[in-house]
């Protein structure tokens, strides 16, 4: 029954997350190491204990007391007593348990990270001693939670306490192994805690003197025990114990074991007290050894836990390291300068090589996996600048300043005398390669190998960066600022045509590189990806993968992976684009973020070295994406909300369970959420009652609000990681008083002031609207007068309209009697000269002609009657009142004119003919321009001013 009991414990405690089953880590390359300073977390520089709670927060015993790191901000909670703490373990139900000299205890979080201290030492009994204890291990085991110290155990149960002693011996250290409990005495050596009692472990006496500092569940339902000074040991199911010697054993000898944790399914970490931290595999195996010089703030390891990212934190006697163990990127860092930065990498005949800004570099390579550490030397006769690396038919070339060269061993061999090599292409179906250089285009001959120079094209003289086959004999090459379309002959033994063209792309363009994208050729600019369009024989923008791509449609520099997916590199970041089968693209640049800023920009580089494994030039070394490693099981959890303060005039800490006075309504909110990357985490917020929109994502770990309106309001938060995934919502809600002009006793006084206005506003106006009746009454007695008189006045203004039409029509009826009047007298006058005409014809019976006495008679009588002037007076008046005193008017500007004159003027101004003047005057026609011709003198008119117009101007 107790081996039954004890397989299942084993097996529960040894259940790691299946991302870290059977998951093996690279050895030629370390983690990422993120480093927590004294001058970080600002407490002393050991650290004792560490332990993490169930949202992630990371808590560490420390000299000065607890720190608490929530992934965004440390903080120090001092003991009360100022003992240092020496352990640390939060559990499942919330309570932080810590213990130090004489003292052990717990604490609770009671919200934005504020934690607050029980002192556990007055259950001890009043017989124990505890004051010169220290407590250097927190156990939880079941309900209960065993402190120990070296001379004894205290055991808190429910509200009790009790004691674990071994009889006078002191304890080294106490170890839980699923739900076993040991005990190392000294010096009678390892027990077993079972049912109040302290049972010898069967084979103790293997490890007696050993010192033991910890035991792990290892396979087969074995016990791993690491000693400080003799390596690691084996115990089965029948605690029979023997040792395990792995390859590890003289660092464990020479370095000293300090403490252990399983880290993985099939890896186990020890800290050591002189050298850092050694990784083994179930093996025996060295999987890591990180120390001081390869990345660690110290060699001494106090203590050591997982997270749930399972990254491992390293708590040291100076900082906190946190070591990124199953995240996809390890990294290789030159820490002496010796290699520079990487532009090109190889993997050839068992070596790596990697071609730098310092020349080239090798060292034996037997995968990422290998024990052997990597050893780079220096490739004899390489200084300078690497450009390339390229095997072609089992011959490893290298691009250089200096030229193109083979790799032979550990030297250079030159197979041309143009400097600066830049590319090669190999030409199809021949045994001819294209290579770019510093100077132009050269050919080579790959029929015998190394390869050998043919020529170098005389008719281009410029550097030739980028090289892409468009025809049989067809090519592009260029570089950064210039493009050309060349044509070479059958057998390539010269060029038929040059051209130079950049049509379609906007002026000034920067060519970054001429790639093969399924099919069809891309080329990179400053400005965009385009293509060549045949048709309309000039570049065109392909939009639609510009518009996928983003930020990247500029990229530097384009590299085909498998299964239709490239490579996009620009200014030190790096992105893939992968095309579904449905044609559907997908691009992903968050993966590779912690690699940003670590490239060299323009000389970015990627070599794959195995199916889930890539390499990646950086500018101290290079990085291995480790496909496998990654860890998609645990997601980024809801962010906590870490601070709300008022932050007014200074931040002072509010709470959230009750109304916040209206004068504190400028509020800080904190939040952070405990996940541990190498890229910082984004965050957005709502703030619901103020906000129904959640923000843009940012980096900023809080939010202020100034000026809130009272009411109620709830604060949502959350979390994006690198790779985008988005966590739930955590939120929480507070109340903004009413200013005390909003109180309820406020309201009463308004309602009080409004029922007295309201009386008060109801007699002024009454008064207002019995003045304003005698005001309307006293308003349309004088509007009805008004209206009389208007009406009055119109009646007089219709009189005087129609006096003045009747005025008008008597004048219209004067001139038209006028008009008749000359009408009559011209028709009397021509009738009386045809009378005096006739008169001289007549004849008596006899057929003589009158007498001379009788006709002189009858033309007196004629003539009399033509010059009646009563004719002319009774015109003269009807003239005068139907012309407004015309003559007055004439004669007082013209003394001089006489009857006749004024005669001829009245005629002129009824616009009558000169005949019909003529007639009335009893003149010649001659006569009436004589007398018109004098008138304008008299007038002084000018000879350009026509008479009668003058006349009817008067």
């Amino acid at each position: 029954m107790l081996n039954i009991i004890y397989h299942i414990a084993i097996l529960g405690a040894i259940c790691f997350p299946r991302y870290l089953t059977a998951q093996e880590l690279p050895r030629v390359a370390k983690p990422h190491v993120a480093h927590y300073s004294k001058a970080d977390y600002l407490a002393d520089n050991q650290n004792w204990g560490l332990s993490v709670d169930k949202k992630g927060v990371i808590y560490a015993a420390n000299n000065a007391g607890l720190l608490r790191y929530d992934g965004q901000e440390w903080h120090l909670n001092r003991s009360t007593k100022g003992m240092p703490m020496r352990s640390v373990n939060a559990t499942p139900d919330g309570r932080i348990y810590t213990g130090g000299k004489g003292e052990f205890g717990y604490w609770i979080d009671n919200g934005f990270g504020r934690l607050s201290y029980t002192s556990l030492t007055s259950l001890v009994p009043a017989e124990i001693t505890l004051k010169n204890d220290e407590i250097w291990r927190i156990i939880t085991q079941g309900k209960r939670i065993i402190f120990q110290a070296f001379s004894k155990a205290y055991v808190l149960d429910g509200d009790k306490i009790s004691i674990i002693s071994a009889a006078g011996e002191p304890f080294l250290f106490s170890f839980a192994v699923g739900q076993e409990l040991y005990f190392e005495q000294i010096p009678s050596g390892l027990h077993r805690y079972v049912q109040g009692k302290l049972m010898p472990v069967r084979e103790k006496d293997v490890l007696r003197g050993k010192r033991i500092l910890s035991m792990l569940p290892f396979a087969q339902n074995q016990t791993l025990i690491a000693t400080e000074r003799d390596g690691l040991y084996l115990m089965d199911q029948q605690e029979r114990i023997r040792p395990w010697r792995t390859t590890a054993q003289a660092l464990f000898e020479q370095h000293q074991i300090n403490n252990a944790l399983q880290v993985g399914e099939d890896l186990y970490a020890f800290g050591t007290i002189k050298n850092g931290l050694i990784i083994i595999n179930s093996r025996g195996e060295i999987v890591q050894q990180i120390n001081k010089n390869t990345g660690l703030q110290n060699n001494t390891v106090l203590s050591l836990t997982l997270d749930r990212q399972s990254n491992l934190w390293i708590g040291l006697d100076n900082g906190i390291d946190r070591l990124d163990l199953h995240r996809p990127f390890y990294y290789y860092t030159d820490q002496t300068g010796m290699l520079g930065t990487v532009y090109s990498s190889a993997i050839f005949q068992g070596e790596l090589y990697l071609g730098t800004n310092q020349g080239l570099f090798k060292s034996a390579w037997s995968g990422v996996f290998s024990e052997k550490p990597l050893q780079f030397q220096f490739v004899q006769n390489s200084n300078g600048q690497v450009w390339y690396l390229r095997e072609i038919d089992d011959v490893l070339y290298c691009g250089h300043n200096g030229g193109v060269f083979a790799v032979d061993g550990n030297r250079l061999n030159r197979l041309s005398d143009y400097t600066g090599s830049l590319v090669l292409n190999p030409i199809p179906d021949s045994d001819l390669i294209l290579e770019g250089n510093y100077t132009g285009l050269s050919l080579f001959n790959r029929s015998r190998k190394p390869f050998q120079h043919i020529q170098q094209y005389p008719s281009i003289k410029q550097p030739i960066k980028y090289i892409m086959r468009e025809s049989k004999t067809g090519y592009w090459v260029g570089n950064e600022d210039n493009l050309h379309f060349v044509q070479f002959a059958e057998d390539f033994s010269s060029l038929k045509a040059h051209n130079s063209t950049t049509k379609g792309m906007p002026l000034n363009t920067q060519i970054y590189g001429i790639y093969d994208m399924g099919r069809q050729h891309v080329f990179a600019t400053d400005t965009g990806l385009f293509r060549f369009d045949h048709v309309l024989n000039e570049f065109t923008r392909y939009d639609e993968l510009n518009k996928i791509l983003g930020p990247f449609a500029t990229t530097n520099r384009i590299q085909a992976d498998h299964k239709n997916s490239f490579w996009f590199f620009k200014d030190s970041h790096l992105a893939k684009l992968s095309f579904q089968n449905d044609g559907a693209a997908q691009i992903d640049s968050t993966t590779w973020r912690p690699l940003s800023g670590r490239m060299m920009s323009g000389y970015e580089n990627l070599l794959r070295i195995g199916e889930n494994i890539d390499l990646i030039g950086l500018n101290d070394g290079f990085a291995l994406y480790m496909r496998d490693l990654k860890n998609d099981e645990v997601r980024i959890g809801a962010p906590l909300v870490t601070g709300f303060w008022n932050s007014t005039a200074e931040l002072i800490p509010l709470d959230s369970d009750q109304s916040i006075s209206y004068s504190q309504n400028n509020i800080r909110i904190a939040y952070s959420v405990p996940w541990y990357d190498a890229s910082p985490v984004k965050y957005q917020h709502r703030l619901l009652g103020f906000s129904e929109t959640f923000s843009e994502w940012g980096a900023d770990a809080y939010k202020d609000f100034t000026n809130l309106p009272h009411g109620k309001y709830v604060f949502e938060v959350r979390s994006m990681d690198a790779m985008g995934n988005i966590s739930d919502i955590n939120s929480f809600t507070f109340e903004i008083a009413r200013p005390w002009y909003w109180s309820w006793f406020a309201i009463f006084c308004y309602a009080v002031l409004l029922v007295v206005a309201t009386i008060m506003i109801r007699k002024w106006y009454k008064k207002k609207l019995h003045r304003a009746k005698k005001e309307l009454q006293l308003k349309l007695q004088k509007e009805k007068q008004r209206a009389l008189e208007r009406e009055n006045e119109l009646n007089a203004q219709r009189m005087m309209q129609l006096k003045n039409q009747q005025l008008e029509q008597e004048l219209v009826n004067k001139k038209r009697e006028l008009s008749n009047m000359a009408t009559n007298v011209v028709y009397k006058n021509d009738l009386l000269k045809t009378l005096h005409e006739e008169v001289a014809n007549i004849k008596d019976a006899e057929g003589k002609s009158l007498g001379s006495d009788q006709l002189k008679k009858v033309n007196k009588l004629i003539d009399e009657a033509k010059n009646d002037e009563r004719e002319w007076q009774l015109f003269e008046s009807s003239f005068n009142e139907s012309h407004d005193n015309f003559f007055k008017k004439l004669k007082a500007d013209y003394p001089e004119l006489v009857p006749n004159d004024l005669k001829l003027c009245a005629y002129l101004r009824l616009n009558m003919s000169s005949k019909e003047i003529a007639s009335l005057l009893n003149i010649s026609l001659r006569g009436v321009e004589i007398r018109r011709y004098r008138l304008r003198k008299k007038l002084q008119l000018e000879t350009n001013k026509n008479l009668t117009e003058f006349l009817l101007e008067i």
